[in-house]
């Protein structure tokens, strides 16, 4: 079952300057026709090939001090789209039409200007794949995505880009996906399951001469690691914040921000009741547990999970500063 969002609704991933903030907004069209004081953007959506009008929608997204302010509209049969009552400053506009690639473009407008902005959309191509478990056998239930590379933007722009982008897929039981994606940007493919270490491939991209690409993804059997969390004399130490931070070297492809791969940089837990805690599907490799909890010292230790070890158990005792 395909998970993509149909509408300008879900998850917005924000980057001012070097600051990054994920916020879920759900916009408010904007009719055509609508007479509203201010900047107005407008414009067409087409076809780059053919040059056809494009039903489609349209979003702008701006930062008004610490607000966020978010507007769409819809296109018409004409391809023509208009954005009205928005103040000065820098925009950013995404489109979304069913077939096509998503495209973003950066404006910047003036009080009472009327910018025209038009974009020549392409067809989609396909991503289709299996996701494998670690005995081989194609696994039901994984959760199959795309990223494309996370450019910084420059001082005082918005960047926005909406969850659906990712071609979201749920595998059924045959583990396939298939997933639209952009047909001339390079992009990562990762899959993930609650029950296992998901997967991350390398950038990719589609060649010009083909429509389609095949991909494969194989997910891992994870690690356990339990512990138990006390005092000096050896009293259980309830809710003490754990960090569990992954030593290892920075990603190959530093353009990619993949989901599944930060999920494993550092994970966060909290020592229950009985001071015992547990973090399940660690990657092998060193660790450094950090420990916190008000009225001791701060504990860090580094530790290695090993490859062929299923679960590992570790005593931590935290002390008076």
């Amino acid at each position: 079952m395909n998970k993509s969002k149909k509408v300008f609704v879900g998850l917005i991933v924000l980057a001012i300057g070097l600051s990054v903030v994920l916020l879920a907004l759900s916009g408010t069209p904007t009719a055509a026709n609508q007479s509203v004081p201010g900047a107005r953007i407008i414009g067409t959506l087409f076809d780059r090939g053919t040059n056809r009008p494009v039903v489609g929608e349209v979003g702008v997204t701006t930062l008004d001090g610490a607000r966020l302010r978010l507007k769409h509209t819809r296109a018409s049969l004409q391809g023509e789209f208009v954005i009205d009552g928005i103040e000065s400053g820098q925009f950013h506009l995404v489109t979304k039409a069913d077939g096509y690639a998503v495209e973003h473009r950066n404006v910047s407008l003036n009080q009472g200007e009327t910018l025209r902005v038009d974009f020549g959309l392409k067809p989609v191509k396909k991503l289709r794949g299996v996701v494998r478990g670690p005995n081989g056998d194609p696994l039901s239930g994984a959760d199959v995505s795309v990223r494309y590379p996370a450019g910084l933007p420059q001082p005082g722009n918005v960047t926005s880009t909406y969850q659906w982008e990712a071609g979201e897929f749920l595998t059924g039981a045959s583990g396939t996906f298939e997933i639209d994606v952009h047909p001339d940007k390079e992009f990562i493919v990762e899959a993930s399951h609650r029950d296992f270490i998901g997967d991350v491939s390398r950038p990719v991209s589609v060649p010009a001469n083909q429509t389609e690409i095949s991909t494969s993804l194989t997910l891992r059997n994870g690690n356990n690691l339990t512990g138990e969390v006390k005092n000096a004399a050896g009293v259980p130490v309830p809710g003490a914040q754990i960090r569990l931070i992954g030593l290892i070297a920075r990603s190959a492809s530093p353009r990619f921000t993949s989901i599944e791969t930060l999920s494993q940089r550092i994970k966060y837990g909290k020592s229950r009741i009985d001071g015992t805690f547990a973090f399940r599907r660690v990657t092998p490799g060193r660790k450094k547990l950090v420990v916190v909890q008000p009225g001791y010292g701060t504990f860090v230790r580094e530790i290695e999970v090993l490859p062929r070890q299923a679960s590992s158990h570790t005593t931590i005792v935290l002390r008076s500063p």
